[in-house]
C-alpha cells in the first residue's frame, strides 16, 4: 500500500483529506521531518518543504499541486513587539525549513538589516523578548493572526515576499526519489479534487477536532481564500527567484526547480 507524507496542519487537508477512499495511508510529520522520511524510504511520496527540494538534486517535484500563497497566507508569520528593522535576534521555528529560509533572504535582500539568528519551539503563551522576532508557522501561526494579540506586531512571510516581487510563495510540494506509479498521481489528484470541492465538510471536520482556536469563517477564508493548491508558471519563477537570492546566503545543489 503506498503512504503518503504530509504536514499536520490544516492547510494539507484539500490535498490528503480523501486519500483514505482510495486506499492510501498517511504519515505525518513537521516540515522540518518530510525529508528524513522521504530519504529512509518510509513515505513513497511526500509534501516537501520547498527549500529541501533546492538543496537536494536527487529529489524531485509532481509539479502539480503544491501549498503557496499569492500574497497573504495568515500562517506563516514573524510576531513582534517592534517594526522589522529594529529587529536584533530572530527566533526561527524548529518545525520549519522553507520559511526560516524565506526570512534570511527577505531580511539580506529587502530589510536591509542582519539580525542573530537561533531557534526556539512556538507555543500559545510564549513571552516576547524587546528587540526580538519570533518565526511561527502552521496552525498556531494562523491562530495568531486571527486572535491579534494586544500589543504584538504581525508581519506575514508571503505577504512580504509579493510585495517586493509581484510572485506566489511556494512552501511545498509532491516530492519523490523514485517516481511513484500512475494509480499513486492519480489517486493523489482525485483527492484534491474531491477536496475542494467538500471544504465545508473538512472545515466541519477541523471543528470537531477542537485542536485549533479558530472560527469556522475564518478556517473558510484560510482554505478557500488564502492557500493556492495548484502549481503554474508563476510559481516555477517565484521558486527560482528565492533560489537565486537564497544561494547568496546558503549553499543550494540545485540550478533552477526541479533541475
Amino acid at each position: 500500500m503506498n503512504i503518503v507524507g504530509t504536514v499536520p496542519f490544516i492547510n494539507s487537508l484539500p490535498l490528503t483529506f480523501y486519500l483514505k477512499e482510495h486506499s492510501v495511508n498517511i504519515s505525518f510529520s513537521n516540515p522540518s521531518e518530510t525529508l528524513n522520511s522521504l530519504n529512509l524510504n518510509k513515505v513513497d511520496i511526500s509534501l516537501l518543504p520547498i527549500a529541501d527540494h533546492l538543496g537536494n538534486k536527487n529529489i524531485f517535484s509532481l509539479e502539480n499541486k503544491c501549498i503557496s500563497a499569492n500574497g497573504k497566507v495568515d500562517s506563516v508569520i514573524i510576531i513582534s513587539r517592534g517594526e522589522l528593522k529594529e529587529i536584533k535576534t530572530m527566533f526561527l521555528d524548529s518545525r520549519s525549513k522553507s520559511s526560516n529560509l524565506l526570512v534570511k533572504v527577505l531580511f539580506n535582500e529587502f530589510v536591509k538589516t542582519t539580525p542573530k539568528f537561533s531557534y526556539y519551539s512556538p507555543s500559545k503563551n510564549m513571552t516576547l523578548d524587546s528587540d526580538c522576532g519570533y518565526v511561527v508557522i502552521g496552525d498556531l501561526g494562523l491562530e495568531l493572526t486571527y486572535s491579534r494579540p494586544v500589543g504584538v506586531k504581525i508581519f506575514d512571510l508571503s505577504d512580504l515576499w509579493f510585495n517586493e516581487t509581484s510572485l506566489p510563495f511556494t512552501f511545498a510540494s509532491y516530492n519523490y526519489i523514485k517516481k511513484p506509479d500512475n494509480d499513486l498521481i492519480v489517486s493523489l489528484e482525485n483527492s484534491y479534487l474531491k477536496g475542494v470541492e467538500n471544504i465545508d465538510n473538512i472545515v466541519t471536520y477541523i471543528l470537531d477536532l477542537k485542536k485549533v482556536d479558530i472560527d469556522k469563517m475564518n478556517i473558510e477564508t484560510y482554505l478557500k481564500e488564502r492557500i493556492v493548491y495548484e502549481f503554474t508558471s508563476k510559481h516555477r519563477k517565484g521558486i527560482n527567484l528565492f533560489l537565486n537570492l537564497a544561494k547568496k546566503i546558503t549553499k543550494l545543489e540545485r540550478s533552477e526547480f526541479n533541475k
